[in-house]
């Protein structure tokens, strides 16, 4: 055998073992992104317990004037989230949201930040009736337990920090929940200064509405007790004899 074939059955057994070494490698590569767990929580979500996720929507949605809102964030996957805002979208001429414990309304928040024009192009932000701004301050805590709250993701989990809050409605037809602001990456570079911001809110997909309790019905006539059936009775009777009578 000539020189030549040798060269051609060597490079056709190193093309060989190369097509199968990329072989290995690529399903090397889907097991470990099989095995690899979802990261899919959003740094800010919010939730309503006992509340209809609403798939047209993409939104947690409950009709009913007193309820439970919660603010989640990621800090166990994001750091320390500073400075977080809660907005309510409100629908109708008038009313008022109070939530407990009980938060300042925040008059004139800070509207140049980048979290906050996440939210301006939602539509259930644009277009409501008006807008109510509360600031909860920095989210510290990374061991509380939470999830994906959106059923999507069900399954995914973490750790951070839940807010939870009591709601009232009153005079409102619906008032719609969003939350943002923002975390910082880059903490061994040293100064604040030297880190980078992401300013984050939490997805359409990650939000929540209440609101729009129907009033309850007018209750029924009374129905009259044995005793006063039988007393109307023996009037009509009566009645009815005194008039044949005459």
């Amino acid at each position: 055998m000539g020189i030549g074939n040798h060269s051609t059955e060597r490079g056709q057994g190193l093309v060989n073992n190369s097509r199968r070494h990329n072989v290995s490698l690529l399903a090397g590569v889907a097991c470990l992104l099989l095995a690899a767990p979802a990261l899919a929580l959003p740094a800010l979500q919010l939730y309503i317990p006992d509340a209809v996720y609403d798939t047209s929507l993409e939104s947690w949605v409950i009709d009913t004037d007193t309820f439970e809102l919660w603010v989640v964030g990621d800090v166990g996957a994001k750091g320390t989230i500073y400075n977080v805002d809660l907005v309510a979208s409100v629908y109708g001429s008038s009313g008022s949201v109070t939530i407990t414990p009980s938060i300042p309304i925040d008059p004139s928040p800070e509207l140049d930040r980048p979290g906050y024009n996440g939210i301006v192009g939602h539509e259930e932000f644009e277009n409501a009736d008006g807008h109510i701004f509360w600031t909860l301050g920095d989210m510290t805590d990374a061991t509380t337990p939470i999830e994906n709250y959106s059923p999507d993701g069900a399954g995914d989990s973490s750790s951070g920090t839940i807010f939870k809050y009591m709601v009232h409605v009153t005079g409102y037809d619906a008032v719609h929940f969003d939350a943002f602001d923002h975390y910082f990456t880059g903490a061994g570079q040293g100064s604040r200064a030297a880190m980078k911001p992401h300013y984050v809110f939490a997805p359409f997909s990650h939000d929540a509405s209440g609101g729009g309790e129907e009033p309850p019905p007018p209750p029924p006539p009374p129905i009259p007790e044995p005793g006063t059936m039988a007393l109307l009775g023996t009037g009509l009777a009566a009645a009815l004899g005194y008039r044949k009578r005459k």
